[in-house]
């Protein structure tokens, strides 16, 4: 019976330093992964808000486009030209949404 706790030199297992490092190692690499992971949502979050911001900026311009509104003041957009048509004249103007990242063509009748 013994014989079943011997302590044999040739099978002797990891030392306390081998395991040591190999846990700082594999703690170090972790901590890589995780700051890259929070990085990331970083990023995807700012990538949200701006298509947010966007996509609100769309809807206002389309909003003000569709329905003769205050909001757009055509005498302080800019002109680009005019168009003659049968007797009538056109005038095309730029129109710009308040945040200025939109622009969009408006036709109006003079």
């Amino acid at each position: 019976m013994a014989e079943f706790f011997r302590y044999d030199k040739s099978d002797s297992g990891f030392t306390l330093l081998e395991v040591m490092i190999a846990v700082l190692l594999l703690s170090l690499s972790y901590v890589a992964v995780l700051e890259s992971f929070s990085s990331s949502m970083l990023r995807l979050i700012k990538l949200e808000q701006r298509l947010e911001s966007f996509f609100q900026q769309e809807s206002r311009m389309s909003r003000v486009l569709k329905f003769t509104s205050p909001a757009l003041d055509l005498d302080s957009a800019e002109v680009r030209g005019e168009i003659f048509v049968e007797g009538t004249t056109h005038q095309l103007s730029i129109a710009t949404s308040e945040e200025g990242l939109l622009q969009s063509l408006q036709l109006t009748q003079k």
